[in-house]
């Protein structure tokens, strides 16, 4: 614009070809950029990543098709350098994966068995929710990793995905964050059980006296 000086302009030039009424000719594109938008996007762009790597919970991006963006520390250290979003996010394993991948399955001949399980149904509601800019789902999911020992151990994992719209490209993303509530479950399944206890102990209660009234009678 006419208020932009030159010097707080970053100017890049670049060689093209371009094909006008059918002939094709060589032009140079030259593209502006404001240095101070370009310095604010910069500054924008540290600020996010350092909160994301200080982050003690596990958080990831995904593009929709389950291909890692970035991460952060914490998720490297719980699922490696190397995260795939149905297989370490969700847990499922391949008979599970079978049909999720429509460019797989293009290629894949014969018949084959899907194996339905609680993963598999968490992932296609949490696709299903994620439909509309903004949206999030939130589930609590049983996955088996290995300990330090070998062992392998259950966890339940509490995935919190959202959904975004890349700043640069405009496509939709995803921001996956996880958190190990396997002592809450624990909690809240003892809970449950002394709920259910009581609530036996009422009834036989109420039958005996019921029993009591009745022989009275």
């Amino acid at each position: 614009s006419s208020d932009v000086c030159s010097s707080d302009l970053e100017t890049l030039y670049k060689q093209c070809r371009v094909v006008l009424e059918g002939k094709e000719s060589g032009c140079i594109m030259v593209n502006h950029w404001a240095l101070n938008t370009k310095d604010q996007m910069v500054s924008d762009t540290t600020y996010l990543t350092a909160l994301l790597e200080a982050s003690p919970y596990p958080l990831c991006l995904f593009t929709f098709d389950g291909h890692l963006i970035t991460c952060n520390r914490a998720a490297r250290q719980v699922f490696g350098k190397t995260i795939w979003l149905q297989s370490d996010i969700f847990g499922l394993g391949h008979r599970e994966r079978l049909g999720l991948n429509l460019d797989e399955l293009s290629t894949m001949g014969g018949s084959f068995r899907i194996e339905r399980s609680e993963r598999r149904s968490a992932y296609e509601s949490m696709m299903d929710a994620l439909a509309e800019p903004n949206s999030s789902y939130v589930t609590d999911l049983p996955i088996k990793k290995k300990n330090h020992s070998g062992a392998q151990v259950t966890w339940y994992c509490r995935v919190l995905a959202q959904r975004h719209d890349d700043p640069v490209t405009g496509q939709p993303i995803m921001m996956v964050s996880h958190q190990d509530v396997t002592a809450l479950r624990k909690v809240e399944g003892e809970l449950g059980r002394i709920q259910m206890k009581e609530a036996t102990n009422k009834g036989l209660m109420t039958q005996i006296g019921r029993a009591s009234c009745r022989e009275r009678v």
